[in-house]
């Protein structure tokens, strides 16, 4: 059992991330798929909060970073899908694993 709010919010971040499932995350954590959809919109706000401002392509890469796919890359930044396709290949590049994919 979770001692705190903090904890359970924070393992509910964690699940989010690990890309759980609501059910499997309101198993785990004890809590109402509201409150999972409560966490991961506090989440969305201060991720969007820290790349205000920033360019396209930083908030691509973040993206990409966290694993989201590329269709939600593409509705999230509204840009076209070559240009994520293009930025992908930079992102690969960089982390080095760009010869895996040409």
């Amino acid at each position: 059992m979770l001692s705190t709010q903090k904890e359970k919010k924070d393992l509910i971040q964690k699940l989010i991330e690990a890309r759980q499932s609501y059910r499997d995350i309101a198993k785990i954590a004890h809590c109402s798929s509201n409150e999972i959809a409560r966490v991961k919109r506090e989440r969305m706000t201060e991720t969007d909060t820290n790349l205000k401002g920033k360019s396209v392509c930083s908030r691509v890469f973040d993206s990409l970073q966290k694993g989201v796919p590329l269709t939600q890359i593409v509705i999230d930044n509204d840009i076209e899908p070559e240009l994520v396709i293009k930025i992908q290949e930079k992102y690969l590049n960089l982390i080095g694993k760009g010869k895996i994919v040409t």
